[in-house]
Protein backbone atom coordinates (compact mmCIF):
# COMPACT_ATOMS: atom_id res chain seq x y z
CA UNK A 1 0.00 0.00 0.00
CA UNK A 2 1.20 3.77 -0.77
CA UNK A 3 0.37 7.10 -1.22
CA UNK A 4 2.42 7.49 -4.64
CA UNK A 5 0.32 7.07 -7.33
CA UNK A 6 1.64 8.06 -10.42
CA UNK A 7 2.30 5.41 -13.41
CA UNK A 8 5.98 5.55 -13.03
CA UNK A 9 5.68 4.64 -8.82
CA UNK A 10 3.39 1.92 -10.06
CA UNK A 11 5.74 0.67 -12.58
CA UNK A 12 8.69 0.56 -10.15
CA UNK A 13 6.71 -0.95 -8.13
CA UNK A 14 5.61 -4.06 -9.84
CA UNK A 15 9.20 -4.22 -11.77
CA UNK A 16 11.24 -4.25 -8.31
CA UNK A 17 9.00 -7.30 -7.04
CA UNK A 18 5.88 -6.13 -6.17
CA UNK A 19 2.76 -8.91 -6.61
CA UNK A 20 -0.17 -5.68 -6.51
CA UNK A 21 -0.16 -1.94 -5.92
CA UNK A 22 -2.38 -0.34 -3.98
CA UNK A 23 -3.16 3.15 -3.51
CA UNK A 24 -4.16 4.94 -0.48
CA UNK A 25 -7.03 5.55 0.11
CA UNK A 26 -8.30 2.19 0.02
CA UNK A 27 -11.70 0.69 0.17
CA UNK A 28 -11.06 -2.39 2.78
CA UNK A 29 -13.48 -4.15 0.96
CA UNK A 30 -10.87 -4.48 -1.99
CA UNK A 31 -8.10 -5.01 -0.14
CA UNK A 32 -9.58 -8.07 1.20
CA UNK A 33 -10.66 -9.02 -2.41
CA UNK A 34 -7.21 -8.96 -3.50
CA UNK A 35 -5.62 -11.05 -0.43
CA UNK A 36 -8.60 -13.35 -1.22
CA UNK A 37 -6.95 -13.34 -5.12
CA UNK A 38 -3.66 -14.00 -3.33
CA UNK A 39 -4.64 -16.99 -1.42
CA UNK A 40 -6.49 -18.58 -4.70
CA UNK A 41 -2.22 -19.00 -6.40
CA UNK A 42 -1.24 -21.99 -6.55
CA UNK A 43 0.86 -23.04 -3.59
CA UNK A 44 4.41 -23.92 -3.54
CA UNK A 45 4.97 -22.30 -6.79
CA UNK A 46 6.81 -19.55 -6.57
CA UNK A 47 8.63 -17.26 -8.96
CA UNK A 48 11.32 -19.13 -11.35
CA UNK A 49 14.97 -19.01 -10.12
CA UNK A 50 17.06 -16.94 -12.49
CA UNK A 51 20.15 -18.64 -13.77
CA UNK A 52 23.43 -17.81 -15.98
CA UNK A 53 25.92 -20.54 -15.93
CA UNK A 54 26.49 -21.69 -12.48
CA UNK A 55 24.73 -18.45 -11.12
CA UNK A 56 21.55 -18.72 -9.49
CA UNK A 57 19.18 -16.07 -8.15
CA UNK A 58 16.08 -17.78 -6.83
CA UNK A 59 13.67 -14.11 -6.32
CA UNK A 60 11.55 -15.79 -3.54
CA UNK A 61 14.49 -16.43 -1.13
CA UNK A 62 16.41 -13.71 -2.22
CA UNK A 63 19.55 -16.14 -2.57
CA UNK A 64 22.24 -15.81 -4.63
CA UNK A 65 24.36 -18.91 -5.13
CA UNK A 66 27.21 -20.29 -7.85
CA UNK A 67 27.28 -24.06 -7.96
CA UNK A 68 26.14 -24.38 -4.71
CA UNK A 69 28.12 -21.94 -2.39
CA UNK A 70 25.68 -18.43 -1.21
CA UNK A 71 26.97 -15.18 -1.98
CA UNK A 72 26.37 -12.45 0.04
CA UNK A 73 25.48 -8.93 -1.93
CA UNK A 74 24.17 -5.52 -0.08
CA UNK A 75 20.00 -4.66 -1.47
CA UNK A 76 21.74 -2.55 -4.04
CA UNK A 77 23.93 -5.24 -5.52
CA UNK A 78 21.41 -7.72 -5.62
CA UNK A 79 18.75 -5.36 -7.12
CA UNK A 80 21.23 -4.87 -9.87
CA UNK A 81 22.00 -8.15 -10.49
CA UNK A 82 18.08 -9.32 -10.46
CA UNK A 83 17.87 -6.34 -12.83
CA UNK A 84 20.64 -7.84 -15.24
CA UNK A 85 19.28 -11.81 -15.65
CA UNK A 86 15.94 -10.93 -16.01
CA UNK A 87 16.57 -8.86 -18.83
CA UNK A 88 19.16 -12.05 -20.18
CA UNK A 89 20.47 -11.75 -23.15
CA UNK A 90 19.80 -8.10 -23.73
CA UNK A 91 22.23 -5.43 -22.75
CA UNK A 92 20.85 -3.68 -19.57
CA UNK A 93 22.07 0.38 -20.09
CA UNK A 94 23.00 2.80 -17.77
CA UNK A 95 19.82 4.43 -17.82
CA UNK A 96 17.33 1.39 -16.68
CA UNK A 97 20.22 0.85 -13.97
CA UNK A 98 20.07 4.72 -13.23
CA UNK A 99 15.86 3.93 -12.95
CA UNK A 100 16.27 1.75 -10.20
CA UNK A 101 16.26 3.92 -6.77
CA UNK A 102 19.75 3.54 -4.19
CA UNK A 103 19.08 3.43 0.03
CA UNK A 104 16.13 5.55 -0.07
CA UNK A 105 12.84 5.62 -2.24
CA UNK A 106 14.03 9.64 -3.07
CA UNK A 107 17.98 8.40 -3.92
CA UNK A 108 18.61 7.74 -7.47
CA UNK A 109 21.42 5.88 -8.20
CA UNK A 110 24.04 8.00 -9.87
CA UNK A 111 26.56 7.17 -12.29
CA UNK A 112 29.41 6.77 -10.05
CA UNK A 113 27.09 4.89 -7.73
CA UNK A 114 26.37 2.60 -10.96
CA UNK A 115 30.47 2.11 -11.68
CA UNK A 116 30.51 1.09 -7.99
CA UNK A 117 27.88 -1.56 -7.33
CA UNK A 118 28.84 -3.10 -10.78
CA UNK A 119 32.61 -3.42 -9.97
CA UNK A 120 31.59 -5.38 -6.74
CA UNK A 121 28.98 -7.54 -8.41
CA UNK A 122 31.93 -8.39 -11.05
CA UNK A 123 34.62 -9.03 -8.30
CA UNK A 124 32.06 -11.13 -6.19
CA UNK A 125 31.06 -13.27 -8.95
CA UNK A 126 34.37 -13.65 -11.42
CA UNK A 127 33.45 -17.10 -11.86
CA UNK A 128 29.90 -17.50 -11.99
CA UNK A 129 28.80 -17.02 -15.49
CA UNK A 130 30.67 -19.82 -17.09
CA UNK A 131 29.36 -23.07 -17.08
CA UNK A 132 32.47 -24.92 -18.13
CA UNK A 133 35.55 -22.33 -17.80
CA UNK A 134 35.88 -21.12 -13.70
CA UNK A 135 38.66 -18.47 -14.98
CA UNK A 136 35.83 -17.00 -17.37
CA UNK A 137 34.28 -13.41 -16.66
CA UNK A 138 30.65 -13.53 -15.94
CA UNK A 139 28.36 -12.26 -19.01
CA UNK A 140 26.95 -9.14 -16.96
CA UNK A 141 24.67 -7.97 -19.94
CA UNK A 142 26.26 -4.42 -19.13
CA UNK A 143 26.56 -1.61 -21.00
CA UNK A 144 28.39 2.24 -20.31
CA UNK A 145 25.44 3.49 -22.68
Amino acid sequence: MTARDTPADRIRGLDTGADDYLLKPFDFGELLARVRALQRRPRGVGAPVLRCGRLALDPVTRRVTVDVTERAFTATEYRILELLLRRMPAVVDRKAIAGMRGRTETEPLGSNAIDVQVSRLRAKLPDAGSASSPSAAPATGWSRK
